[in-house]
């Protein structure tokens, strides 16, 4: 295999690196956006006292308080570091193909060149 054809495969399985974590990013971007839309579900419907009362009604309620932290910290921290470590690779990858498409052409030069000398 030559060189170029290396080059050129590096640089057609990059892209579709990019490709797959572009879907990636957009599946997890709606997820959040449905997860912060639903997030009331978690605490719905509301007790008061006049519709539930006594120690198991305070304990469904701790309950509940532990499950919409745990919920928050899922739908904001958990999936924006996921988010912010595709986009880094997003951008990685980008640096990445231009590098590639940059050795690319002066390997085509490189061996345009060679062919003139030849002739």
């Amino acid at each position: 295999m030559s060189y170029l054809s290396y080059l050129t495969s590096q640089l057609h399985e990059k892209k579709e690196q990019l490709v797959r974590l572009r879907n990636s990013l957009s599946s997890l971007n709606a997820l959040q956006g449905e997860f912060l839309q639903h997030q009331s579900s978690v605490t719905a419907p509301d007790l008061t006292p006049t519709t539930w009362q006594g120690t198991l009604a305070k304990a469904f309620s701790e309950i509940r308080e532990d499950m919409l932290l745990s919920y928050k910290d899922l739908s904001h921290n958990q999936l924006d570091t996921a988010i912010t470590t595709i986009e880094d690779k997003i951008a990685s990858l980008r640096t990445e193909i231009q590098s590639l498409e940059t050795s690319i052409a002066n390997e085509r030069a490189r061996i345009e060149q060679e062919q003139r000398k030849e002739r």
